[in-house]
């Protein structure tokens, strides 16, 4: 007989009596037999398939749930977390573990400092005895807003003066006005600048000399200026989220202008996108945690 076929007719003859077998329960109803042809011991997975399959309810939480939102990470957590449950956080997404290892606790004993579990104090007990599974999670990757895709994925291309005007047709209620402390341009403005702008451009050769040191430079740059009533802004503010379904955010955009080819070329750059991001993972996390009053480790759990 094949091995493979072994597990196969151990459990056959439990039906059938064809082999001398007797059916014990381990730890937690776990179903083995002890074959008495060889005295070998082997586990009816297949029996306790059968019966965890027809039991009333399954033999401890496990799997992981993929959520959507970050309110409904918190939901989740508040109904599934017990006092020992902890969220892990990296900087793309978050992972409550809800079954995790008790915590121990530094205790002094003689003027040493050890560690001890917290729910057994003053009585000793080992490590081992406080580690979970670990198999009950649930995993919350925050979505990137569409307005975060395209303004930052827009950043730094040169468009013309017909494909920068298009995009703040499509996308002119993202633009955020001035405040009191931020002199920018309006909507109405921006929009005015891709549509009418038009640039007169002269090329200039600046001279110096060094009498010192004898040393001479000549720097040749193109000035632009604007003709009529638009004024060329330095940057400008746009109000986005940055998470699908997230607050909105104050973001500055570094206006570009140039001229190639003699044409004009319109872009932006957001020097801060990276930071805010990474700044944004982390205050998701810690919103999560302090919502579902629950620990936040930045890292990843044991493996």
């Amino acid at each position: 007989m094949e091995p493979n076929d072994t597990q196969a007719a151990i459990e056959a003859g439990i039906t059938i009596g064809a082999l001398s077998v007797k059916v014990e329960r381990g730890a937690y109803g776990v179903p083995y037999a002890v074959v008495h042809k060889d005295a070998s011991v082997q586990l009816l997975t297949g029996l306790q398939q059968a019966e965890d399959a027809r039991a009333e309810c399954p033999r401890a939480l496990s799997g992981t749930a993929q959520i959507l939102t970050e309110q409904s990470m918190i939901d989740h957590i508040l109904r599934f977390k017990d006092k020992y449950s902890v969220l892990f956080a990296t900087a793309s997404a978050v992972t409550a573990i809800y079954d995790y290892h008790e915590p121990m606790a530094q205790v002094i004993i003689d003027g040493a400092v050890t560690e001890q579990p917290q729910a057994a104090l003053p009585q000793l007990r080992t490590r081992d005895k406080l580690a979970r599974w670990q198999r009950h999670r649930a995993e919350y990757t925050p979505k990137l807003s569409r307005e975060w895709e395209k303004w930052i994925t827009g950043a730094g291309k040169a468009m013309s003066q017909t494909e920068f005007a298009d995009f703040l047709d499509e996308n002119d209620q993202d633009i955020a006005g001035p405040t009191d402390n931020r002199k920018v341009p309006t909507q109405a403005d921006l929009v005015t600048l891709g549509h009418t702008l038009k640039v007169t451009s002269e090329d200039v050769v600046e001279a110096t000399i060094d009498r010192t040191t004898g040393n001479y430079q000549m720097v040749a740059k193109q000035d632009m200026k604007p003709t009529g009533e638009c004024k060329i802004p330095k940057e400008f503010d746009i109000l986005i989220p940055i998470f699908d379904g997230g607050e909105k955010v104050r973001i500055c955009c570094k206006f570009r202008l140039q001229k190639s080819g003699g044409q004009l070329k319109f872009g932006w750059v957001v020097p801060t996108a990276a930071r805010m991001l990474r700044e944004e993972y982390a205050a998701m996390a810690k919103r999560v945690g302090e919502k579902a009053a629950i620990p936040v480790i930045f890292g990843t759990p044991e493996k």
